[in-house]
């Protein structure tokens, strides 16, 4: 933890082209893992409690441990990655889908966890047809789920064609490197996936990580996409000047950007409302849009926007639907689970993790 509070991100994202996997850019060896663990087991097993406890291990050990939380279910983790003192990093992740992973260097990088060891087979073979059952209208709550996300995202594109020719792009260019230059050089530019939003069964989402970790927030408001756009633009003018940045992708349209992190800055630029803190600045983006042009399609704008957001909410309760299911099925297989077995299994593991330190 960070001055009492996680560091969290998503390394995936439900969108309107179905589910966007960063897990790959997130706990890869170019990210300074250097062992990673990939726990295997079905729903129920205990593999985000396993992750937890071996996160909070670490940070009562005085490392610095970075959450990444599942997309379609915030409370639950899809993954941990944690810093030793020499700067390697040590990642623990759940490989299973819609993320699974397959070791590339088993045993020299990666190692796989099977919590499968701890559970009743037979009792689950008991259990066989409302499993099947479970996961049937789990799949079919998701197919309706990414339906609505697409038609979502086509809509998203309406707004964007009928903003984008109004638009001052060179204005917009000129403002964005001059608010760049507050950034200081770097040794490369390395972009790194962390995502801060998500959409799923409890609805969308947005972490407060961004504005919490910097010195200096910027929101940039989200006036019919043009907030994007504007973010599009300082990532761009960053990307000439050699830095580091975090960036937070869009969850429904993915090619946007919707939040930044230069750490070496300590400045974050989010689309969104701000907090109105000491360290808030705002970022209007409506002087970079002819007000008569979108005066004239104002209401072609707000039933555009209206829909967007009847189609997402619509997407919102199918995959509430799809959580319910995925629920009962986690109640089955915990049953069938041997937890004190389990608990032995992590002592010994969170004791592996501190010897890498």
């Amino acid at each position: 933890m960070s001055d009492g509070y996680e560091i969290k991100y998503f390394a995936a994202s439900n969108s309107r082209s179905g589910f966007v996997n960063y897990f790959p850019q997130c706990f890869g060896e170019d990210r300074g893992v250097r062992r990673l663990y990939v726990i295997k087991g079905g729903s129920g097993t205990g593999k985000s409690y396993f992750m937890r406890r071996a996160a909070r291990c670490a940070e009562a050990a005085g490392l610095f441990v970075e959450y990444y939380y599942c997309s379609s279910d915030p409370a639950s983790l899809d993954g941990v990655r944690i810093t030793l003192q020499n700067g390697d990093r040590v990642g623990i992740i759940d490989g299973t889908p819609p993320h699974p992973w397959e070791p590339k260097l088993p045993g020299v990088v990666e190692e796989i966890i099977n919590l499968g060891a701890f559970w009743d087979s037979r009792a689950l073979a008991a259990s066989g047809e409302e499993i099947r059952r479970l996961q049937g209208i789990k799949a079919a709550e998701y197919k309706a789920a990414y339906a609505y996300l697409s038609a979502a995202g086509q809509v998203c594109d309406v707004i964007e064609d009928c903003v984008r020719d109004v638009v001052y792009f060179s204005k917009m260019r000129a403002v964005a490197q001059k608010t760049v230059k507050c950034i200081p050089e770097g040794d490369r530019f390395d972009a790194e996936p962390a995502l801060i939003s998500s959409v799923g069964g409890r609805g969308e989402v947005k972490f407060n990580t961004y504005t919490q970790l910097a010195e200096k927030v910027y929101t940039v408001e989200d006036f019919y996409g043009v907030g994007h756009l504007m973010l599009r633009e300082i990532f761009e003018a960053s990307s000439a000047r050699t830095c580091e940045v975090k960036v937070s992708y869009d969850p429904l349209c993915p090619h946007r950007i919707d939040g930044l992190f230069y750490p070496n800055a300590s400045v974050a630029f989010v689309v969104g409302e701000g907090d109105g803190g000491e360290y808030c600045h705002s970022l209007g983006v409506r002087r970079f849009a002819s007000g008569d042009a979108l005066k004239e399609r104002r209401s072609a704008l707000r039933r555009a926007v209206g829909l967007r957001d009847s189609l997402v909410a619509g997407a919102v309760e199918r995959f509430a639907g799809a959580s319910r299911a995925h629920f009962d099925i986690e109640k089955i297989y915990s049953s069938a689970m041997d937890f004190d077995a389990k608990s032995k299994f992590e002592e010994e593991f969170c004791r592996k993790i501190l010897d890498f330190n």
